[in-house]
């Protein structure tokens, strides 16, 4: 029963692509809201142009032609490729204007707001990341691409290429109105493994408040320039963070099999507490090596804690692991938050010490869960059998041991492609394939 039980739980984890916490290819949608130069609300808005077409994608029967507006097909040794069509955009660059904004809905005290004065740029990626380094994330390096890029429009840029970046005013919406963002596409299959996100800050009152979504899309979100907003949303991205992260969950679970009492279990968990905090706020911070190999050598070694703490269950030294030894694993643990952490704070400003505290706690509250619901179990099977109770501890142990050789074996993969680079001190020098190269990889 224990070996059936452990091979399921085997098999749920690896029936999806084992992902390390950093997305080298992420797409990511932003929305700023900020003071106009004359006090009132603008927005800038910035998309991957995949993502324009949500709604055809999410229509499209698998085989079957893609075709949607302001789009051509191109055919390239027997295989479609989908390009912008410029003649179409400039015949009709309104309608345009409103095909990008079709997907959103913004409101106000529960007024409809339209967008006055769109501007909008088109950039295409690979032009972008060779005339201007890397493209980076935030509100100052989208105002500069829009600047750069709005008197020009780039020559039939593939769709999967282009990164859309708007700018348009709310003149009746002051700096402390609220504004409600819906985004209402349909969600769309996405390569296994492939992560969009939005990212959502409103800068108007000085303290930006930050929202951040996994997937396509994202939940109806009201701006009100309130930090405490900010903090509870960080604190709920904390506890989806560490009870979907398997690694940390793993880690956890280890920790709860290896104490052997209540004592020592609490000393591990303090311990660890401590541990990752401290590196969280290093990472996010930036006080920590900037090479691209740091990264992922640190998601190696937190599948080689997870390796660790099963051996010392194994190996009966279960009341040895103590405080120390849960600090220190609770170092690596730490940077793995903050590699989540860090890129979707970069300008958060004031914002970032509420962020930072509510995502922590939200961290500690899920780790707790994780340790109270182990804990009772343990309990509840030690009171009916002393040796079931070690035939779970040492399963969980085994368990975890098996999912963390293959962790290992996957993550050392990684960091040996990243050690092959030449320019190994950027992500974006990376040889790896970007899944959006070409929409035909999405649908």
């Amino acid at each position: 029963m224990l070996k059936l039980i452990a091979f399921t739980l085997l098999m749920l984890f690896t029936s999806q692509s084992a992902q390390a916490h950093f997305i080298v290819e992420t797409q990511n949608r932003e929305i700023h809201l900020l003071e106009s130069e004359r006090g009132y609300t603008r927005v800038i808005l910035r998309f991957p142009m995949t993502l324009a077409y949500a709604n055809e994608l999410a229509a499209r029967t698998p085989g079957a032609d893609f075709t949607g507006p302001f789009m051509e097909n191109v055919l390239v040794a027997g295989r479609n490729y989908y390009r912008i069509d410029n003649a179409a955009v400039f015949k009709n660059k309104g309608g345009f204007e409103q095909f990008l904004l079709r997907d959103f809905k913004f409101s106000s005290n529960g007024a409809e707001l339209v967008p006055e004065s769109v501007l909008f740029a088109i950039v295409d990626s690979h032009i972008e990341a060779k005339n201007s380094g890397p493209i980076q994330s935030g509100l100052t390096a989208n105002l500069a691409m829009l600047e750069r890029s709005a008197p020009e429009f780039p020559d039939h840029p593939y769709i999967s290429d282009a990164l859309v970046i708007m700018s348009f005013y709310f003149p009746t919406v002051s700096l402390t109105d609220p504004v409600t963002i819906k985004y209402n596409a349909a969600p769309f299959v996405v390569p296994q493994g492939k992560f969009f996100e939005t990212r959502i800050t409103d800068h108007r009152d000085g303290t930006p408040e930050l929202l951040r979504f996994q997937g396509t899309g994202f939940e109806a979100a009201t701006l009100s320039g309130n930090p405490a907003s900010s903090f509870l949303h960080f604190a709920k991205q904390g506890v989806h963070h560490i009870l979907m992260g398997y690694d940390h969950v793993l880690f956890v679970l280890c920790l709860v099999m290896a104490a052997a009492s209540l004592r020592l279990l609490f000393w591990s968990v303090t311990g660890f507490t401590l541990g990752h905090s401290i590196t969280l706020a290093a990472g996010v911070f930036g006080y920590v090596p900037q090479g691209a190999w740091f990264i992922p050598l640190i998601e190696l070694l937190v599948a080689v804690s997870i390796l660790i703490m099963g051996g010392l269950i194994l190996l009966r030294r279960a009341g040895r692991q103590g405080f120390w030894l849960a600090g220190a694993l609770g170092l690596l643990h730490g940077f793995g938050f903050a590699f989540m952490l860090a890129d979707m704070l970069e300008g958060a400003g004031g914002a970032l010490a509420a962020a930072l505290a509510g995502f922590n706690i939200g961290v500690e509250l899920g780790q707790l869960a994780i340790v109270i619901v182990a804990f009772v179990i343990l309990r509840l099977v030690a009171m009916i059998s002393v040796r079931l109770d070690t035939y779970l501890r040492n399963g969980v142990a085994v368990f975890a041991c098996v999912v963390a050789l293959w962790m290992i074996t996957e993550r050392a993969g990684i960091l040996r492609e990243v050690m092959s680079v030449s320019t190994g001190s950027d992500r974006a020098a990376l040889n790896i394939t970007n899944p959006f190269l070409n929409v035909a990889n999405v649908i």
